[in-house]
C-alpha cells in the first residue's frame, strides 16, 4: 500500500482498493467499497458507477481519503498541489506574412485544473528555423516575430518543460 498520494487541482485520478480475506484470498473490491474523503474542499471521491473510487483535487492541501466495507476501512492521505500548466496554445495560428514585417504572437497556458491564462510573456520563445524568422524575447516585445526571408518556420513557447508550436 503507498504512504500517500499526490494529485495536482483540477486533475483526477482512479483509485483502487483489494480486500484480504480470512481465506488470505485478494480480491479488487473499488466499486463495492464506500469511499469517504475528510475534506471535500480540498479532495473530493465519488461513490457513483464508473467513477467509482476516482478522486479529484478540488484546491491545494492535504485530505484523507477512506474506503470501508464490512466494518473494514482503509485510509490514504492525498497531497494536492497547485495547478500545472497542461498546454500551451499558440496565437494566431499558421500565418503568412511578408519579408520584413513583424507579426506579434500570443501563449494561452491551459492549467489542469481548466483555468486559462495568458503567458506570452512568462513562456520561452523560439522560431525552428532563425534564417526564416526571429522572435522576441525582450521585455514589452515578447513573442514579436520578424519575417527575415522566404519560407516557412515553426514558432515554439515553452514554460515549465511544456512546449506549444504553431
Amino acid at each position: 500500500a503507498a504512504n500517500s498520494l499526490s494529485i495536482r487541482e483540477g486533475a483526477t485520478e482512479q483509485l483502487e482498493v483489494y480486500g484480504l480475506y480470512s481465506d488470505m484470498s485478494k480480491r479488487e473490491v473499488t466499486a463495492l467499497v464506500n469511499w469517504a474523503s475528510d475534506d471535500t474542499n480540498v479532495v473530493s471521491i465519488s461513490n457513483a458507477g464508473t467513477d467509482k473510487g476516482t478522486i479529484q483535487g478540488v484546491s491545494a492541501g492535504m485530505a484523507e481519503i477512506t474506503a470501508s466495507l464490512d466494518g473494514v476501512s482503509a485510509s490514504i492521505p492525498v497531497v494536492v498541489t497547485p495547478p500545472g500548466l497542461t498546454e500551451i496554445v499558440i496565437s494566431p495560428d499558421n500565418q503568412t506574412i511578408e519579408e520584413q514585417t513583424r507579426l506579434t504572437y500570443t501563449a494561452q497556458g491551459i492549467y489542469s485544473n481548466g483555468r486559462t491564462e495568458d503567458i506570452s510573456t512568462e513562456v520561452m520563445w523560439s522560431v525552428r528555423d532563425s534564417r526564416i524568422a526571429t522572435i522576441s524575447n525582450i521585455e514589452n516585445a515578447e513573442g514579436v516575430l520578424l519575417a527575415q526571408d522566404d519560407g516557412s518556420t515553426l514558432v515554439r513557447a515553452s514554460l515549465d518543460g511544456i512546449t506549444g508550436e504553431t
